[in-house]
C-alpha cells in the first residue's frame, strides 16, 4: 500500500494491495517482460483504520461511503444450505418491494 501510494499516488484497499503484490510477485518468475492486471474491490474507505495506519494520513470519505458505513447492519445467520440463502435473498428482496 505504501509502495502503490508512494510512487503512484494511488491508495489501495488491503485487499487490492495482496493483489498487486501476487501480480508482481508471478511476475517476477516469468523469463520475459509481461504487464499484469489486479482489481481493486473496495473503497480504501472501506478499511479507513488500517488505511489511515498504515499510510500515516487522513482519509476523507465520500458522503455515500460515510452514509453507508454510519447506517443500520442487518445481519441473518445462515448456514452452508444454497437453497435456504436463495430463499432467503428470494424473501428479502420480495420485503424490500
Amino acid at each position: 500500500m505504501q509502495q502503490v501510494h508512494r510512487e503512484r499516488g494511488y491508495m489501495l484497499d488491503p485487499h487490492g494491495a495482496v493483489g498487486y503484490m501476487g501480480v508482481k510477485n508471478f511476475i517476477k518468475t516469468l523469463s520475459a517482460p509481461c504487464q499484469g492486471v489486479f482489481l481493486e474491490t473496495a473503497h480504501p474507505g472501506k478499511f479507513r483504520d488500517v488505511v489511515e495506519e498504515t499510510l500515516g494520513l487522513e482519509l476523507e470519505l465520500p458522503a455515500r461511503l460515510a452514509a453507508f458505513l454510519s447506517g443500520e447492519k442487518k445481519v441473518a445467520p445462515l448456514g452452508k444450505d444454497f437453497a435456504a440463502f436463495k430463499a432467503y435473498l428470494q424473501q428479502d428482496a420480495m420485503q424490500e418491494s
